[in-house]
């Protein structure tokens, strides 16, 4: 893939990037299109996910669809 960006969520604790992360995993595969693919870990208190476009709309598009999955589950968290 020609494009990509790293998103990472710094949490309270690893045990709130746990939660996150599995709450957002589901999604791996499922938001992917023929133009994008996503990568999700979780080490300790970090959540990363990793997106790889073919060209900049698609990376936006992933990109923005990415940081509200994950900005959502941390608001839900507190």
């Amino acid at each position: 893939m020609a494009h990509r960006i790293v998103l990472s969520c710094t949490c309270a604790s690893a045990d709130v990037a746990r939660i996150i992360a599995e709450a957002v995993r589901p999604e791996v595969g499922a938001v992917d299109d023929a133009r994008s693919e996503t990568t999700l870990e979780q080490d300790a208190g970090t959540v990363t996910v990793r997106i790889d476009a073919e060209d900049l709309t698609a990376l936006r598009a992933a990109m923005n669809s990415w940081s509200r999955l994950v900005s959502t589950a941390r608001a839900v968290l507190g």
